[in-house]
């Protein structure tokens, strides 16, 4: 019988120094953050590399040069808990592009379930390991647009279990809210948003009733 072995990680704070997992002959990078767990085989398909990185703020920081492209997907750019901060890191963003250079940003603009108790789940299985990760809003401050959020991952096997729990705060967004702050950086400009589908040839429109949404942002060109 063939035994498969496997590799993988699990990023299980948010105050580690390290770069995506990219598989370059698979054209996959894997942005690390806290919570997630990642497997794969350990053979020639699933050749793997960690790119140089750097440790900052995300409010506050520089790159040596600009980029073509960057990206922040699933409400990591929710955890910006003040305008302030938000508007920095727009501004920051937009000095690390080169004219004309796309940033992508994904997040929920409506609290997940308004103000009462809401919680997402996912689980995956590989052979006897079983994973499941549980999302539950706590609740919601309208007022100072904060919810408070619990991440719990529950990782099974034949005879153990690994559980993880982490609670945080994230920023809440309304349509109108979300494009105040992006008026208050002109140095950014909006070219397109999508849905939780990321289809490109079904670009959306933002609106009260858009829930998760993607916005294709562009560095300005030189006038």
């Amino acid at each position: 019988m063939n035994e498969e072995k496997t590799g993988g990680g699990a990023y299980l704070n948010d105050d580690f120094t390290g770069g995506e997992l990219v598989f370059p002959d698979l054209d996959i990078a894997i942005a690390p953050r806290p919570g997630l767990l990642v497997g794969f085989a350990s053979n020639h398909e699933f050749v793997h590399a960690v790119p140089k990185a750097f440790e900052a703020e995300m409010s506050n920081f520089r790159i040596g040069g600009t980029a073509d492209a960057a990206y922040c997907v699933v409400d990591t750019f929710r955890h910006l808990l003040t305008e302030q901060a938000a508007r920095s890191h727009l501004e920051c963003i937009a000095r690390s592009l080169r004219p004309g250079g796309i940033y992508v940003l994904g997040l929920h603009l409506l609290p997940f379930g308004a103000d009462k108790e809401d919680s997402d789940c996912w689980t995956q299985r590989r052979c006897e390991t079983k994973v499941t990760v549980t999302v539950r809003l706590l609740r919601t401050d309208r007022r100072r647009r904060i919810e408070d959020v619990q991440v719990c991952l529950v990782a099974r096997g034949r005879s153990k279990e690994l559980r993880l729990q982490h609670a945080f705060q994230l920023r809440t967004y309304t349509p109108r809210q979300f494009r105040r702050l992006l008026d208050s950086v002109p140095s950014l400009e909006l070219c397109d948003v999508y849905d939780f589908r990321y289809d490109i040839e079904q670009p959306s429109a933002l609106n009260d009733e858009t829930a998760y949404t993607v916005f294709i942002l562009r560095r300005g060109l030189p006038s």
